[in-house]
């Protein structure tokens, strides 16, 4: 996620101060694009406050696993990506990582992306899915590329390495 915020500033709002009608013409008309609010509009509270801190790093999340626990490659990962999500939820978490909340919609395995050069490969990858509801704008999570709905829930989606330590499973996200 990205951790380089550029200062915030507020945006000024755009609204209409009158309207246009055209008379008939028999010319080509002219596209013009109206300007108005739509139910999609971000409802969060603003926070100029943003800051860097040990929070501001790729997802980390440590499973240990013994090797007589029957467990899945997928219920690995979604144990990995609960144990990273929870960590912003708590009280401590900075504002501009905190969250309302998380879902682990899905995680699965893409053939495709073994095809694909990510970085770094671990011992296997999954996708995830994944949605949480932010609390204040900016966001640190906005930085990842996402679907945003009118209750606030970002919903988003990653591929993960995961890589078997000594000490157990580990999670990172994996890029091109």
């Amino acid at each position: 996620m990205g951790c380089s915020p550029a200062a915030a500033t507020a945006l000024p709002s755009i609204s209409p101060t009158s309207t246009y009608t055209a008379s008939p013409s028999t010319s080509t008309p002219i596209f013009r694009q109206d300007v108005s609010s739509t139910p999609t509009d971000i409802q969060l509270p603003f926070n100029p406050n943003v800051s860097n801190d040990a929070y501001c790093k790729p997802p980390y999340a440590l499973l240990a696993v013994s090797e007589n626990n029957d467990i899945s490659e997928n219920e690995i990962v979604y144990e990995l990506v609960k144990i990273w999500l929870r960590r912003y939820i708590q009280p401590n978490a900075p504002a501009f990582r905190k969250i309302d909340g998380y879902t682990i919609d899905k995680v699965y395995d893409d053939p495709g992306v073994y095809s694909t050069a990510l970085e770094p490969r671990g011992d296997f990858m999954r996708v995830i899915a994944f949605s949480v509801k932010l609390i204040q704008i900016p966001s640190d999570w906005m930085s990842l590329a996402g679907e945003l709905d009118q209750n606030n829930w970002l919903h988003l989606g990653h591929i993960v390495a995961i890589t078997k330590t000594s000490e157990g499973y580990t999670m990172e996200f994996a890029y091109p």
